[in-house]
């Protein structure tokens, strides 16, 4: 396969997922004017970075044959909304590694739960309130959790009576310009939801 191919491939898929070249180069280990030389076609990615994206969700199968194994559809339930939410984070301008850890915890604590253990939810809440309070929307405009919760929970509702399936890139898209489109008003418009997933999904 030809360098270039391979290149355009590789930015199809960073587009794809939603990220800079210096967020994707990042997944893979490598600096920014690196990945940009992986998508001019101008150096070859070594097997370390093609390890590293291919655990973060990148198709690797697309970017070696042309062909697309879904990978999103492979993943389960709890996986797909892990990933959801950190594509989210990193839209709204979230430390997406507190992020995952966050996330863990969380889970950590359903399985507490499950067991019958006693679990501290109060803490969970405040981590995120904090990562909230930090992230780059916030210093500009403010955060609204519950808000961004029942955007996330209508989309969530609308894609599946609509028997609409999004890539989790476009969706965490969705989902953060809706927010930022009820954000003034603090009420979710549930014919607007559905009008920007047809768009996102044409």
């Amino acid at each position: 396969m030809q360098l270039h191919i391979f290149g355009k491939r590789l930015r199809e898929e960073r587009e794809r997922l939603g990220l800079s070249q210096e967020a994707f180069g990042a997944l893979g280990g490598v600096k920014k004017l690196t990945q940009l030389k992986y998508e001019k076609g101008e150096r070859a990615p070594d097997a370390v970075y093609l390890a590293a994206i291919t655990a973060k969700n990148v198709d690797i199968n697309y970017l070696l044959t042309g062909k697309r194994l879904e990978v999103e559809a492979l993943m389960d339930d709890a996986a797909a909304h892990h990933h959801l939410l950190i594509m989210i984070a990193l839209k709204i301008g979230i430390d997406t590694d507190a992020m995952e850890r966050l996330i863990f915890d969380a889970w950590k604590n359903e399985e507490r739960r499950t067991a019958g253990k006693a679990v501290d939810d109060a803490a969970i809440g405040q981590r995120l309130d904090e990562l909230l309070a930090q992230s780059t929307l916030a210093r500009n405009e403010g955060i609204d959790p519950e808000l961004l919760s029942e955007v996330m929970e209508t989309t969530e509702n609308i894609l599946k009576a609509s028997n609409i399936t999004l890539p989790i890139s476009k969706k965490a898209r969705v989902i953060a310009l809706l927010y930022r489109t009820f954000f003034k008003n603090k009420k979710v418009d549930e014919a607007v939801v559905q009008d920007a997933i047809l768009v996102a999904a044409e």
